[in-house]
C-alpha cells in the first residue's frame, strides 16, 4: 500500500496520528490549526508502543524498504508524509530501550513557501500555545520553530506528565 494514500483506516495508528496532528484546516486556516495538530488519544497510542510495535506499524503502511531507509541511528522508523502542497509531517518516538515505551515523541511539520507565508510569529505562537494547552494535564509539549530552506518548520516534543 502506498503510504501517501487514503488515511481513513482506524486499524493503523500512524494514520490516526496524521489526522490528529495535521488537519486540512492547517492549510486553509492556520489560525484554527491548533485543534488538529496534536491529540491526547493518538499520543497515548504511541506511548503505549515499544520500538518493535512502532516500526511494525510503519512497515504495514509502506514497504519494508521505505521503513529501512527511514530508520534513525537508534533503529527507530520515521513516519513521513508528504502532502500535495509540498508540506511534510514527520513523527519519531524516542526509546531509551527497545522494549520500553517511548520517552518522548518528536513531531515536525515542515511547510514550504508560499504556504509558510501564512505562519508569522504571532500565528505560530497561537498554534503552539493552543496545542500545549490541549495536551495538558496528561502531556507536556515543548515547541520551537525555524526558517528552513525558505519555508517554516514547527517542532513539537511531547512527553508524558
Amino acid at each position: 500500500m502506498n503510504k501517501h494514500s487514503c488515511l481513513c483506516s482506524e486499524t493503523q495508528p500512524w494514520r490516526l496520528i496524521i489526522f490528529s496532528m495535521l488537519g486540512l484546516s492547517l492549510f486553509s486556516n492556520p489560525g484554527g490549526a491548533a485543534d488538529t495538530i496534536l491529540s491526547k488519544d493518538h499520543a497515548a497510542a504511541i506511548f503505549a508502543m515499544d520500538k518493535g510495535q512502532w516500526n511494525a506499524s510503519l512497515r504495514k503502511a509502506g514497504t519494508t524498504e521505505d521503513v529501512k531507509a527511514n530508520l534513525n541511528a537508534q533503529g527507530v522508523a520515521r513516519m513521513e508524509l508528504e502532502y500535495s502542497t509540498g508540506a511534510f509531517l514527520y513523527v519519531v518516538p524516542e526509546f531509551d530501550k527497545s522494549n520500553d515505551n517511548p520517552s518522548r515523541i518528536n513531531v515536525t511539520l515542515a511547510m514550504p513557501t508560499p504556504m509558510s507565508l501564512m505562519f508569522d510569529e504571532t500565528t505560530i505562537y497561537e498554534i503552539t500555545g493552543r496545542a500545549k494547552l490541549e495536551m495538558l494535564p496528561e502531556y507536556d509539549v515543548s515547541t520551537d520553530h525555524a526558517t528552513v530552506g525558505g519555508g517554516v518548520a514547527l517542532f513539537f516534543v511531547i512527553v508524558e506528565n
